[in-house]
């Protein structure tokens, strides 16, 4: 029984965690671009298909963002 309990506790942790994201998706980063909603919830320690679906797209894209990302990141290290 105590299992369940805490199962429906993760459940219900998850469901506030994805409306807190959507409800920052919508508030501070309606204007931005979705690669930077992307390293938001990538950051917010959401999975690839988490954001995926959050944001209406394939898992794929936020991988190749992602990606790109990580890319931009090391150059920009490169150079400094």
């Amino acid at each position: 029984m105590a299992r369940n309990s805490s199962q429906n506790e993760n459940d219900t942790l998850r469901q506030i965690l994805l409306l807190l994201a959507m409800q920052a998706l919508n508030t501070y980063l309606k204007d931005n671009k979705q690669r930077e909603k992307i390293a938001f919830l990538n950051k917010a320690g959401f999975k690839n298909e988490q954001i995926a679906n959050l944001l209406g797209t394939t898992p794929r894209t936020v991988i190749v963002e992602l990606s790109a990302l990580r890319k931009n990141s090391t150059k920009k290290k490169l150079w400094e």
